[in-house]
């Protein structure tokens, strides 16, 4: 699970997490989004995240969220396809009434994002996105960490950099 609070309206709140269920066709692997403006009173939100386009073939884990000063609410997840796992950003700057995605470009073998951003009004980044995550190798070993920025809100991502080593045959998570 996170949860994340508006920077300067602790009222709003933003959860999100592993909403996994059991169904005849085997286990379905979403994201929760559960949004409240009276710290808590009341909630509203899904069990699956509006850009799960495919649940019966992705499954998304490992949920990061974050508010900027605009009020925007953003929901970094890791999709975990049949062939590929990529590092899925789903934005909202409507309260959680329409959701787009992006993606971070590149092959990514991906684990454990964490995601935030920079809320200092004062800061020439402001606005910015940022995540890192741990990139495993083809045969899930060896990961070091990466990191990709967004300068645009979300709408994309820089291609994803090494910023540590691997630490031989284990990981670096």
């Amino acid at each position: 699970m996170s949860i994340s609070t508006h920077p300067t309206n602790h009222h709003v709140v933003l959860i999100g997490s592993n909403a996994v269920r059991v169904t005849p066709f085997g286990i379905i692997g979403s994201q929760g989004w559960y949004y409240s403006t009276d710290a808590g009173e009341a909630w509203f939100g899904r069990d699956t995240l509006p850009v799960h386009d495919d649940i019966n073939n992705i499954i998304l884990s490992n949920p990061t969220v974050t508010i900027d000063l605009d009020g925007t609410l953003y929901f970094n997840t890791i999709q975990i396809g049949q062939t590929s796992r990529d590092i899925l950003t789903a934005i909202s700057m409507d309260n959680g009434a329409n959701w787009i995605r992006s993606v971070v470009p590149g092959r990514i073998n991906g684990d454990k994002a964490h995601f935030t951003v920079d809320v200092n009004p004062n800061s020439p980044y402001e606005g910015y996105l940022y995540t890192a995550f741990t990139d495993f190798d083809q045969n899930f070993l060896g990961g070091g960490v990466k990191f990709s920025p967004s300068t645009n809100r979300g709408l994309t991502f820089g291609e994803a950099v090494p910023i540590s080593d691997t630490i031989g045959r284990t990981l670096a998570q």
